[in-house]
């Protein structure tokens, strides 16, 4: 095609034999600006989200405090992934609500594939999905829950014997931590719940109950 609007600027030029030589040459150039929009780049392809999607690791027991992998692919219409796109993300409940005490990082820029690579976490259980929000607006279909697994036990009150005997169980309040530094919760809604262990000393060894 450069060939040919090449061609074309020499024969209007050839064809000026007028002092107004000058009108000539920028008719053709005017001309020439023509075969090339004729023959322009196309725009970036436009992101369809009907056929772009998300997907994350570990969505159905994704520990809280702990970041999940989450995948982007932005594709076109025709499903084929579109490169060079950096989406955002966030973490909504069933609602579209974002959540309160969530975490996201920056996304890559997609590949040839489509894909972008992210990171999301919170530090609440319960149920989330991912929503896209940048370059398009667009939901996962499926959802992430997060879970509280027990991180640590952190002592409340000492050992109800002041001199325990050997094999003699004593009682000690303790509290279950998750990796987030919050305690353990059981049943529906959050409460300050304190778990009473058996701690049953034998000999060199010392076996804790009740602790799940």
């Amino acid at each position: 095609m450069t060939n040919l609007w090449m061609s074309s600027l020499k024969t209007k030029i050839l064809a000026c034999r007028s002092p107004l030589w000058l009108l000539c040459g920028l008719l053709a150039l005017a001309g020439c600006e023509e075969i090339k929009s004729e023959t322009g780049i196309a725009p970036l392809r436009p992101i369809d989200v009907t056929r772009s999607s998300v997907s994350v690791t570990n969505a159905s027991d994704a520990e809280v405090a702990v970041a999940q992998t989450v995948t982007v692919r932005i594709a076109d219409k025709r499903g084929a992934g579109i490169n060079g796109v950096q989406p955002t993300i966030t973490l909504v409940d069933g609602a579209g609500t974002v959540g309160a005490n969530i975490s996201v990082g920056s996304c890559s820029v997609s590949d040839y594939s489509g894909l972008s690579t992210c990171a999301a976490l919170s530090n609440l259980p319960g149920v989330y999905f991912v929503k896209v929000t940048a370059p398009k607006v667009f939901t996962s279909t499926s959802s992430v829950t997060f879970v509280q697994k027990l991180h640590a036990l952190q002592f409340s009150a000492q050992p109800s014997c002041a001199d325990c005997t050997v094999a003699t169980p004593f009682t000690a309040s303790v509290q279950l931590i998750d990796r987030a530094s919050l305690w353990h919760w059981r049943g529906a809604g959050w409460s300050c719940q304190y778990r009473i262990i058996t701690v049953v000393a034998a000999g060199n060894s010392v076996q804790l109950t009740g602790v799940d």
